[in-house]
């Protein structure tokens, strides 16, 4: 004779709920279902982490070694703003030059027999104004002074007189073009280091010519 025998496997307050899925069944696979992914979203974190740290490494070490090569263009940037500003106040001065040939060639004419020159020497330019965080190119200002100055020896008992004809001469109307004021500078007639040559007393001097200022605009 056989028997029937029937086991009551549902839980009394599972019999009212509406949820075809039990509560003890659904809660462990949401929670592994949860730990899976949070381990998951760290194993990428951590593999991020990874390939980032790798790439700053080797940022760094391409960083390292172009740092000389980087100085290098650093220091040819440098020296080319100072060639521009060089050829910058090459073309200022291009536009500003003053015309000295044809004035100092009529000179000669007021020149005695005992005078000789010995140097003619124009003051030369200010270097430009240059520094690493600004660039200044050419001259500083629209304009800037020009001057020369004329040395020579003299003998003779009209020596002096020589000279201070030679400074009128530099007065005259023909130079005003260029010259705006001519003397002789203070203790600039003196006696020639060699006392005597050839027989002869000489005497240096010195004249100092202020020109019309140079024009950059």
């Amino acid at each position: 004779m056989s028997r029937q025998i029937h086991l009551n496997l549902i839980h009394e307050n599972e019999i009212i709920s509406s949820g075809p899925v039990r509560t003890h069944v659904i809660v462990p696979v949401i929670t592994l279902a949860v730990s899976f992914g949070v381990i998951v979203w760290w194993l990428f974190l951590g593999m991020n982490y990874t390939y980032v740290k790798s790439i700053n490494a080797r940022n760094l070490e391409i960083h390292q070694q172009l740092q000389p090569e980087y100085k290098k263009i650093l220091a040819l940037k440098a020296q080319e703003k100072e060639l521009r500003a060089l050829t910058d106040q090459l073309k200022h001065y291009k536009n500003g030059k003053l015309r000295y040939g044809a004035v100092l060639s009529d000179i000669p004419g007021h020149v005695s027999t005992n005078i000789q020159f010995t140097k003619l020497e124009v003051l030369p330019p200010p270097p430009p104004l240059f520094t690493k965080n600004k660039e200044s190119a050419g001259p500083t200002n629209s304009f800037e002074r020009a001057a020369f100055t004329i040395s020579g020896l003299t003998c003779g008992a009209n020596a002096v007189n020589a000279v201070e004809q030679l400074l009128s001469g530099l007065k005259d109307d023909a130079y005003t073009n260029l010259i705006t004021y001519a003397s002789i500078p203070v203790n600039s007639i003196r006696p020639e280091n060699s006392a005597k040559r050839n027989g002869r007393n000489l005497l240096r001097f010195d004249i100092f010519c202020e020109c019309w200022p140079r024009r950059f605009e």
